[in-house]
């Protein structure tokens, strides 16, 4: 069993997977299917850190670039792990087919792989619905609320709570910010329900950034921008990564009536110093029972909060410079 350290969770892994992508260029019923299975035994080759004669048209994703591949599943510190369903991709163009094959390497360096998938990327925007843009806010207001505004755009450093099982149940506020902002600090008693008990802070927790009372309408888009239409958001975190990401948007109707559209646990939330641009198309947003969203949904429908969450540890500085959504 091949394991790799210093994530939030550790690994469980009995094949490592790795990503194959290529640009094709055309559309999937056009692609001469000899040409891909060269191009899948190569990138079988690369992926075992070997080489191949078409190594400039393959690029190959693996856990040293998506942290996600070392796990085959993460946790989301409530329901137990889920399986890794998903990883991001970066640096495609626009209204370009792609290619992609999914291979796994096990311990006795034997490989399994799936059968190249199609996708198209979607046109260049060019038009948008701002939530806020680093410095300017036009609307609404943020959660944690101790979230600090600059010119750069919103930042906070997270500060864990004590464990659930060590601090009670008396604490009800969706804000996790304490006075004093930090653990055990001189109100940390809003989180126990005996005031002679001082718990350390958790080393990790999850964390829900939030931007509400939006009331941002969605009518600018039109039917036949939906399909590439997408969520926008520009985060940098330092760090380690968060393998377990959320999305949600919040849309109301002429009666007020909320709807929860969300990406759950599909997306991994990169750190470093350089900023990430993360696009999750609109249609990839689904309700609780899985139905994806459609452009019907949006007809009439205003924007009331948007959300990004994840695990993160305690005393990381995460950061957004912009959330809009791109048509």
């Amino acid at each position: 069993m091949r394991r790799r350290s210093g994530g939030l969770d550790e690994p469980q892994l009995s094949v490592l997977p790795r990503l194959a992508l290529r640009r094709s260029g055309l559309r999937p019923g056009h692609v001469d299917r000899g040409v891909w299975r060269r191009r899948r035994r190569c990138a079988c080759a690369l992926g075992a850190g070997g080489t191949c004669d078409e190594n400039d048209a393959l690029r190959v994703i693996d856990e040293t670039v998506n942290p996600e591949l070392a796990y085959d599943t993460r946790s989301n510190l409530t329901d137990g792990p889920e399986p890794v369903r998903s990883t991001v991709t970066s640096g495609l163009r626009h209204d370009t087919v792609y290619a992609a094959t999914l291979l796994a390497f096990d311990t006795r360096d034997a490989v399994s792989r799936t059968e190249m998938a199609f996708n198209r990327t979607g046109r260049r925007a060019e038009r948008s619905v701002s939530v806020f843009d680093r410095g300017r806010v036009d609307r609404g207001y943020s959660i944690p609320t101790c979230a600090e505004l600059d010119e750069r755009g919103y930042s906070y450093t997270v500060r864990c709570p004590p464990p659930t099982a060590e601090r009670g149940g008396c604490k009800v506020d969706e804000d996790p910010c304490p006075a004093g902002s930090e653990w055990p600090g001189s109100r940390s008693d809003d989180w126990l329900c005996e005031t002679d008990e001082h718990p350390a802070h958790a080393p990790v927790c999850w964390v829900t950034m939030r931007w509400q009372e939006l009331d941002l309408s969605l009518d600018t888009i039109p039917a036949g921008a939906f399909a590439d239409a997408y969520l926008e958001f520009v985060m940098t975190m330092d760090g380690q990564p968060s393998n377990y990401g959320v999305v949600y948007l919040v849309l109301t109707d002429a009666e007020g009536t909320a709807t929860t559209w969300g990406l759950r646990g599909e997306l991994a939330l990169r750190s470093g110093e350089m900023a990430t641009v993360y696009q999750v198309p609109l249609r990839a947003l689904t309700l609780e029972d899985g139905t994806a969203m459609e452009w019907s949904d949006l007809e009439g429908a205003r924007l009331y909060r948007v959300s990004v969450g994840g695990i993160f540890a305690h005393g990381q500085t995460v950061r957004f410079e912009a959330i809009r959504i791109r048509f």
